[in-house]
């Protein structure tokens, strides 16, 4: 969320790419969409805030 505020652009208007659970969740609770990067390819998870 800070790069996001870095960079002049709303959180909810950001895609994160992660490989962890950890990270998926600090995505959601910045209130940003997120690919989990996985052994099989990317997996979709939208932070459910728009």
């Amino acid at each position: 969320m800070l790069a996001a505020e870095k960079m002049g652009v709303e959180a909810k208007k950001c895609i994160v790419f992660e490989d962890t659970q950890l990270g998926l969740q600090a995505a959601h609770a910045g209130g940003m969409d997120c690919y989990l990067v996985t052994e099989s390819g990317f997996e979709f998870h939208p932070a459910n805030t728009h």
